[in-house]
């Protein structure tokens, strides 16, 4: 026998059909990319939201601020009258 491949091996293997629907590692890539950018999307209600917090916040601090201030002043104008008797 010859190492050859016969008339009847090379004809099997010729009408072999490749296998189909295996993965590729390009198709995974792209399927985890694209996951990852969906994940990553942020939405104008996502900024509106969190300016909104963040204006909140700032606004309670002005509020408490104000108050204290307030306070200082009655403070002074206490000292500076009881100065004046």
């Amino acid at each position: 026998m010859s190492n050859a491949a016969s008339s009847d091996q090379i004809n099997q293997i010729q009408t072999e059909e490749p296998l189909q629907n295996i993965p590729t590692n390009t198709t995974t890539n792209k399927t985890t990319e694209s996951n990852a950018a969906t994940n990553n999307v942020v939405t104008m209600f996502d900024i509106v939201s969190e300016i909104e917090g963040l204006l909140k916040n700032v606004q309670k601090q002005m509020t408490d601020n104000d108050a204290q201030f307030q306070k200082s002043i009655t403070a002074i104008e206490d000292k500076l009258r009881t100065l004046q008797r």
